[in-house]
């Protein structure tokens, strides 16, 4: 009994018992929402299905994939992970992916969105590593991006303070003519990070860049 209560784990939504190797319990799980109301054009998450969106003029991301609304159990399991550095159980973000709408024959590549070298002495896990892991049987990735420079903490700002926070952030190897890129992420919030990520991209030369994240924030 004493065992198992010092290596039980908690589920990071209500503080329950849960899998050792889960982060969420089941209920907690259960209770994430999946996206049902997309644009039809450009794919970005919507409250109610449209054709098109005030996303499709968007010249830098040509589609987006997401699968769950970043609220509840989700939200608090990402905050977890991120800034109480939660280790026990982190596999269940991989594990929650469901890629499975995304064709990735039609990309030659996939890179992550990421961090700047001294995030890594603040977070243990990056989610979106997680994420890269599960997707990895399914689509090489390269080290496409790199950031330039340790930018403020993007939870922390108003929309636009964080598209000035991340504003040519991000520089590339080059080499990517006629590319076509699926950009890696684990939420979608204003956009502004991976607009700016696709921008260099495109800068670069890749002919298309698409973005998959595991969650995106509700349509205001």
């Amino acid at each position: 009994m004493l065992m198992a209560s010092v290596f039980q784990s908690l589920c990071a939504a209500c503080g329950g018992v849960c899998d050792f190797n889960d982060i969420l319990c089941e209920s907690c799980s259960a209770s994430i929402r999946k996206i049902d109301a997309r644009c039809t054009n450009c794919g970005h998450p919507l409250n109610i299905n449209a054709a098109f969106c005030g996303h499709c003029a968007d010249q830098q991301i040509d589609h987006y994939y997401a699968d769950y609304i970043f609220e509840g159990a989700a939200r608090k399991m990402i905050l977890e992970v991120k800034y109480a550095w939660r280790l026990r159980g982190v596999s269940q973000i991989g594990r929650l992916c469901g890629f499975f709408r995304v064709d990735f024959s039609l990309y030659d590549t996939a890179c992550v969105v990421p961090s700047h070298f001294l995030r890594n002495f603040v977070r243990y896990v990056h989610p979106v590593s997680l994420i890269k892991k599960a997707l990895a049987k399914n689509i090489k990735f390269e080290n496409l991006l790199r950031r330039t420079r340790n930018t403020e903490f993007q939870s922390k700002l108003s929309r636009r303070e964080r598209a000035r926070n991340i504003k040519g952030v991000f520089e590339t190897k080059g080499g990517l003519k006629g590319k076509k890129i699926i950009l890696i992420d684990d939420i979608i919030t204003t956009g502004s990070t991976l607009r700016e990520a696709a921008k260099a991209l495109k800068k670069a030369g890749a002919d298309r860049v698409d973005v998959y994240a595991l969650f995106a924030r509700r349509p205001a």
